[in-house]
């Protein structure tokens, strides 16, 4: 579909065509929409996994300037602490990564469905905008050599322009 609003040529549209890209167009910025809320969705969840990183690791950091000034008994009690803080950045490590990956690719998605829209947006913009050169509605529906033949005219069913 994305492929199909890219390619959309408003030069040789028919007023039926042009209609129904509108409305695809409409859908296509549904998509966006939805498509930029999970980016930022995708964000907050990798968010609240490197704020829970970042807590063990200033836990082990704390833990490693105790173990170093405790003595035996107080020592076991703090290897056993570092042994699941350590074992715990190990598991969230992982995860991090795969969440930055997701957000990557949720991002490129969002970032290509953007552009669709945009692309077709501005199309379907020079069609509705009679003061722009190069476009159907260019010049009351004349053809750039002021001929008077419409280009870009709607085609009636017998092939004649309206």
């Amino acid at each position: 579909f994305t492929q199909a609003v890219v390619a959309f040529d408003p030069e040789t549209a028919s007023a039926a065509q042009i209609s129904l890209m509108e409305e695809e167009l409409d859908k296509l910025g549904v998509r966006v929409g939805k498509a930029e809320q999970a980016v930022k969705k995708d964000h907050e969840e990798t968010q609240v996994l490197l704020t829970q990183y970042n807590r063990y690791m200033s836990a082990a950091e704390r833990l490693e300037t105790q173990l170093q000034q405790a003595d035996d008994n107080e020592r076991v009690a703090l290897e056993g602490s570092m042994a699941k803080l350590v074992d715990e950045l190990e598991r969230l490590q992982p995860e991090i990564d795969r969440e930055k990956q997701e957000d990557a690719e949720a991002e490129s998605f969002a970032a290509e469905l953007r552009q669709a829209y945009d692309e077709a947006a501005e199309k379907l913009k020079k069609i509705k905008d009679p003061a722009h050169p190069g476009t159907a509605s260019h010049g009351a529906g004349q053809d750039s050599e002021g001929t008077g033949r419409r280009t870009g005219a709607k085609r009636t069913g017998n092939g004649r322009p309206e």
